[in-house]
């Protein structure tokens, strides 16, 4: 009897050392690397649902960010157009060739955490042509990723030595033809298209704003005087 426990016993212990061996062969192994990064992608599916819709559904205003309010005095673009001032713009960018992916694969939701996926925020640049920035770090990295334009970014000649002196403004779909200014109002006048990818930068030292506390309004527009886009920015004073 008192054998047979000791029988039992030395089996309870080779299976207790088996298994470990197991366990570590199995750590050691490629199995678990790749069992962990699929946890990432798929085992988190609300996680990146939340990359990707609002919490509860809703209709949304847009943009579906904070909203800019625009100058308290606007006036029709012709008017801009017949009393404004030409403005000297430099050549940041054009490839008149270039034509607008539905969609990029840095906005997937596992891509950065899921930095640029959220569809709301897709659609508002969707639907937009004109967009306007001032080239600072902290915010021309989501700039060019939320237009997705990263790739064309990197050819871009802009200097972000004196982020405040310029605004970059980019035009998707459209040909500039000229840039006039009057008081908070600029007109980037330019014949509509299906393809192409243009950036400008314009001197700050050239707006004149009626309100230098209120935002500037960029308004893309044919040059007969009728409205394509628009797009809002703070007035920096070129410091």
């Amino acid at each position: 009897m008192k054998s047979y426990r000791v029988i039992l016993q030395i089996v309870f212990l080779l299976g207790l050392i088996l298994a470990f061996v197991l366990v570590r062969n199995y750590e050691d192994s490629g199995i678990r690397t790749a069992f962990a990064n699929t946890v990432d992608q798929a085992v988190h599916p609300i996680d990146r649902i939340k990359r990707l819709e609002p919490d509860t559904p809703k209709d949304m205003e847009d943009p579906p960010f904070s909203k800019e309010s625009f100058p308290s005095e606007v006036k029709p673009i012709s008017d801009v157009l017949a009393e404004g001032k030409e403005m000297a713009f430099e050549w940041a960018y054009n490839d008149p060739d270039w034509e607008r992916d539905s969609y990029k694969t840095y906005w997937h939701s596992t891509v950065h955490g899921g930095r640029w996926s959220y569809v709301p925020q897709r659609v508002h640049f969707a639907m937009h042509r004109l967009f306007t920035t001032y080239v600072t770090a902290s915010i021309y990295y989501d700039f060019i990723h939320d237009l997705g334009i990263s790739e064309e970014s990197e050819g871009f000649k802009d200097n972000a030595d004196k982020p405040f002196e310029k605004i970059e403004t980019v035009v998707m779909q459209a040909d500039i033809k000229k840039v006039v200014t009057l008081r908070n109002q600029v007109a980037i006048v330019a014949k509509p298209k299906r393809e192409g990818l243009q950036a400008v930068m314009i001197p700050v030292k050239g707006i004149k704003p009626g309100k230098p506390d209120e935002h500037l309004l960029f308004q893309l527009a044919t040059p007969e005087g009728d409205e394509i886009d628009y797009s809002l920015i703070s007035y920096a004073d070129g410091k």
